[in-house]
């Protein structure tokens, strides 16, 4: 019989994955509390090459909106043949393997493993947002 082992989760702070490593940060409260998101915002792009202007500018309005509130979007529909992109996506896969980019590109992913790996006390030091700085301070504290 195989045995799991649990690891007990601070309820004050958020579990998540990124970069195929799970994360986490301390659930800001109060005054240090910032507006978060119910879901991801699911634009449609098909309109992006429209000779209707009042179709990009609408297009246009929702991508800004997306990316003020949340910083992110999920584009769909784009207009672009799904062939077309299998192939492009295979060049350019075949391009990176050519130029010798795959290994730079996995070294990269090493580094900032091993960044976000280290002591928060010494990531800190990193942010250049000095009112970000203050709030991870007050709440670390």
């Amino acid at each position: 019989m195989a045995t799991t082992t649990t690891t007990e989760r601070d309820p004050n702070r958020v579990y998540y994955r990124a970069g195929g490593f799970e994360q986490s940060r301390l659930i800001l409260r109060g005054p240090n509390a910032k507006d978060t998101f119910e879901f991801i915002p699911i634009v449609d792009v098909s309109n992006i090459i429209s000779p209707d202007l009042e179709l990009r500018k609408k297009l246009a309005a929702e991508v800004g909106r997306a990316v003020r509130e949340v910083g992110f979007f999920y584009a769909v529909n784009p207009p672009v043949d799904p062939k077309l992109m299998g192939i492009l996506i295979f060049k350019f896969h075949n391009i990176l393997i050519e130029a010798n980019i795959i290994p730079i590109i996995d070294e990269s992913f090493e580094v900032i493993k091993k960044f976000f790996a280290l002591p928060f006390e010494t990531k800190v030091r990193f942010y250049n947002n000095s009112a970000l700085y203050h709030n991870i301070h007050a709440v670390a504290n």
